[in-house]
């Protein structure tokens, strides 16, 4: 199983380095949307090889900010 360790600013750059480490693992980036700013709603949904059948894998990830 690939791994990968390192360090993230904030959770922007977490997603974007997941990003490119499936991508560069043959998954499939379905979208992926960053917010403009750290509170605004950002998006990851990939699509990866399944292990058992050919039956892919389905990940969604979206942040949520509230204020306060």
């Amino acid at each position: 199983m690939a791994f990968t360790t390192g360090t993230a600013t904030d959770h922007h750059d977490l997603l974007e380095q997941l990003k490119d480490y499936l991508e560069l693992n043959d998954w499939v980036i379905e979208d992926f949307e960053l917010g403009a700013t750290l509170t605004d709603v950002s998006k990851l949904y990939v699509t990866g090889p399944g292990v058992i059948g050919g039956q892919p894998v389905h990940v969604s990830i979206q942040s949520e900010a509230r204020s306060g």
